[in-house]
Order: C-alpha cells, then sequence, then structure tokens
C-alpha cells in the first residue's frame, strides 16, 4: 500500500502536495472555513490606590515638579521675609553735621546710641545714600527717627 504525505503549503497556499505511489499531483483546497472567533470578556484595568486619573507622571516629571514646588514655596518665603524685614519709610529726626576727626562709625554710635553698631551704621549709609563708609568733616547726615 502506498503512503500519503500531506504537507502544509509554503509556496502556493492554494494547493498542497501529495506524494502518491512515487507521482506527485497538486489537489486544490476547498475554501477554508472561518474560525470561530471567540471574545473574551474586556478585564477592567488594574490602577493603583488612591490614584483615579489617567495622568501619571514620570521619574523626571515628578522631579520637575517638586523643583517647581520648591521654587514657588521659596520665592514666596523670600518675598514675605522682604516684606516684614521693610522698615518702612524713614523719617528725618534730625540732621547732624560731622566734626573733623570723626567717622561714620562715631556719628553712629553717638546719635543711634539704641542699636547695634553696624546695624546703625548700616542705616546711617541706606538713609543717606552713602556709596561707602567715608564721611568729609563738616558733612550733613540726616538722623533717622525710630
Amino acid at each position: 500500500m502506498g503512503r500519503l504525505l500531506i504537507f502544509e503549503p509554503r509556496v502556493r497556499p492554494d494547493v498542497t502536495w501529495c506524494e502518491v505511489r512515487g507521482s506527485c499531483a497538486t489537489v486544490p483546497l476547498a475554501e477554508p472555513s472561518p474560525a470561530p472567533v471567540i471574545r473574551l470578556p474586556a478585564r477592567p484595568r488594574a490602577r493603583a490606590k488612591g490614584r483615579s486619573g489617567r495622568f501619571v507622571l514620570t521619574r523626571r516629571g515628578r522631579l520637575a515638579r517638586t523643583l517647581a514646588v520648591t521654587f514657588a514655596a521659596a520665592l514666596l518665603v523670600l518675598s514675605l521675609m522682604a516684606r516684614l524685614g521693610d522698615p518702612g519709610p524713614l523719617v528725618t529726626a534730625r540732621i547732624a553735621t560731622v566734626a573733623p576727626g570723626q567717622t561714620l562709625g562715631d556719628v553712629a554710635a553717638a546719635e543711634l546710641p539704641g542699636l547695634p553698631l553696624p546695624e546703625a551704621v548700616r542705616m546711617l549709609r541706606v538713609f543717606n545714600e552713602l556709596p561707602g563708609v567715608t564721611v568729609r568733616p563738616g558733612q550733613s547726615l540726616r538722623i533717622p527717627a525710630l
């Protein structure tokens, strides 16, 4: 008895090759019936606990968000510190004239005794718009009222 071997077609999908007692013949195939389609119910997507939105930040996005919030908070704190540290407009209480041999520190110590010396010197420089700590004899300095 002969053997019948059927191979899956690789070159021509419409025929199969068979071998019957040493001779080869082509046999046309019948139209294949479509395979039944099995549809599975859709599974709900797994979500992390506590997250309800679709928007998920990457590691770089979280870093950018953290830096932006930190920068905004630092800017807010510095702004508030500048407003709280601003003494407001200073009012001239009196005018002092620099004597020969007197320095700005001497004038600050004599005219503003309630303040520490570095702060009194700074206040006189800012209030009189002085570029440095050098003063000339006979120069008039405005002394702020505290």
